[in-house]
């Protein structure tokens, strides 16, 4: 019994390595008939463009994975579902792999990128640093700006950019652009499809297109130091913005749309030709910084009562305007940091001083008209003993450093915005 064991284990060894052997080729050949099968499924879901997710049983997980993790670049991941992106033959697919539910293959999705090489090869031409012109960092473009040096001070660009490409706003994650006039108009409309856009900021620009109102995701925009004469309606639907910069333009009128802006805390006018606010625009209970300076305002709209989480302002700059007085309205402010009035023919101060609650900072600047009574004096001096410091000088009173407050104001530097990005 024993011999007629080891006999059959002996008579068994070459056949199974033979198995073995054949075993391990025919693995091999699925193998590459699978590479060729997925490259094949690639180009094919490319060309129909459907986006649509497609099961391939024989095609397993494991080999569909191993494939994108040699051929492509990772891009993200969620569980088992893994997107890459994958070149082929001059174009690119941006691919989600994911494994069937019950295990019998692996299911696509794929996306046609060809625009994304075109736009690799402007990148390549010299327009953005080495770093930025692989496809993966393309894809994952958080920020872009137009100058030779970003936002820091760090090089960006080999030369300046006068012109974006056509498939730029089609850039999936870009969230912080920084444009020029020129650039961001030959952006024309497709300013409208950047949806991921959080933050815009546009210098020299002749005009702000209706098509901003699309970008849902805007918590903050600049225009700044242009020729804008209008402020579109449409600036009212971006129910996230947090910051609307119009420094430096020529508006004349403020569409009452702003009012409804429920996040918008910080609100900059200034440098402009406005003439009067809409009451909405005060009533907004959201803006806490609202700078009007260098306009031709003689008035104020009521700020109504505000809800207690509202009651703080941080600051208000009516500077260089026409105002004769400090605006009643300011009055109905519960706790106001800072208050800029200087530039103005002023030429009296509210009976009423004594509810200007400032806590901060309060400038008049040099007031040569200004008239004030015994009473305004000595609150004016007991505000400023106990820490808020006031910028005047007038016939009746000067507190705080003449020369420092007067290069101050005509530099502007007595308010700062902050880094746009």
């Amino acid at each position: 019994m024993t011999l007629k064991v080891v006999a059959a284990l002996i008579l068994a060894i070459p056949t199974y390595g033979i198995s073995l052997v054949l075993l391990v080729v025919y693995k091999f050949y699925q193998a590459g008939q699978s590479v060729n099968s997925l490259e094949k499924v690639l180009v094919h879901l490319g060309n129909e463009g459907v986006g649509e997710r497609t099961c391939f049983s024989e095609i397993s997980y494991l080999q569909a994975r191993a494939f994108f993790e040699e051929k492509g670049e990772y891009v993200e991941s969620v569980n088992l579902n893994r997107t890459y992106l994958f070149k082929h033959s001059g174009g690119a697919l941006l691919v989600e792999v994911d494994k069937e539910p019950q295990d019998q293959g692996a299911i696509f999705r794929v996306v046609n990128n060809d625009w994304l090489v075109d736009l690799q090869k402007w990148a390549r031409a010299g327009n953005l640093p080495e770093k930025n012109v692989s496809l993966i960092d393309l894809y994952n473009l958080e920020g872009f700006t137009d100058t030779p040096l970003d936002s820091t001070g760090e090089f960006q660009l080999d030369k300046d950019i006068e012109e974006l490409p056509p498939n730029f706003h089609r850039l999936p994650k870009l969230e912080k652009l920084w444009l020029r006039s020129k650039p961001f108009e030959s952006l024309g409309t497709n300013i409208g499809k950047i949806r991921s856009l959080r933050v815009l900021h546009v210098s020299e620009c002749s005009s702000i297109p209706s098509e901003i109102g699309r970008l849902e995701s805007l918590e903050s925009v600049y225009f700044l130091d242009g020729s804008v004469e209008r402020i579109p309606d449409e600036i009212g639907m971006l129910q996230n913005l947090r910051r609307l910069i119009l420094n430096g333009n020529r508006i004349s009128s403020v569409p009452s749309s702003l009012g409804g802006l429920k996040q918008l805390s910080t609100l900059d006018l200034c440098r402009n030709q406005i003439g009067s606010l809409p009451d909405l625009i005060t009533a907004n209970d959201a803006i806490r910084t609202l700078l009007l300076g260098d306009n031709q305002l003689s008035r104020l709209p009521r700020f109504p009562k505000r809800p207690s989480r509202y009651k703080s302002m941080h600051e208000i700059d009516l500077s260089f305007n026409q105002f004769d007085t400090i605006p009643e309205s300011i009055l109905d402010i519960d706790f106001l940091d800072t208050l800029i009035m200087c530039g103005n023919p002023m030429t009296s101060l509210t009976k009423n001083l004594s509810r200007l609650n400032v806590k901060s900072f309060l400038v008049f600047g040099e007031q040569k008209h200004l008239k004030l009574s015994q009473d305004q004096v000595e609150w004016l001096k007991h505000k400023n003993d106990n820490g808020c410091e006031i910028w005047l000088a007038c016939d009746d009173l000067v507190l705080g450093d003449v020369s420092e407050w007067k290069e101050r104001i005509e530099r502007r530097w007595y308010f700062t915005i902050g880094d746009p990005f």
